[in-house]
């Protein structure tokens, strides 16, 4: 199964975008996947921290759908969701949802056909 990514972002930073200070930086990211023999889309979530945010917010941090960095960079971000996103082995588009949720938070699945459901850690219910 192909699974390719089709756009990132930031909740308030465009892809290409820096913040203001990349070492003290957090936030949440969407990233769209798409499986182009399924006609599938999937939106994905993730935070990106870095060392120094984390070391302010002196508080702990659940690791699931979190990546951590020394410094915020686009090239950083796109490598470790590239490398997670293409090491993925699935023979359905199921399985890939499966799969993504290990890894991610999963907001929105679509196929061609008008649906959207909402997939947490493996598990689905109609929205």
């Amino acid at each position: 199964m192909n699974v390719i990514i089709k756009k990132i972002r930031g909740e308030d930073l465009d892809y290409g975008a820096n913040p203001t200070d990349p070492d003290m930086f957090h936030e949440q990211f969407y990233l769209d996947v798409e499986c182009e023999e399924q006609k599938a889309t999937i939106r994905l979530g993730f935070n990106v921290i870095t060392i120094g945010k984390l070391v302010e917010l002196n508080s702990s941090l659940w690791g699931w759908g979190c990546l951590v960095v020394p410094s915020f960079s686009w090239n950083v971000v796109f490598s470790n969701i590239s490398s997670q996103v293409s090491s993925l082995t699935a023979d359905t588009w199921e399985e890939t949802v499966r799969n993504l949720a290990m890894e991610f938070y999963v907001f929105e699945e679509s196929t061609g056909v008008e649906y959207t459901r909402r997939v947490v850690r493996g598990r689905s219910g109609n929205e």
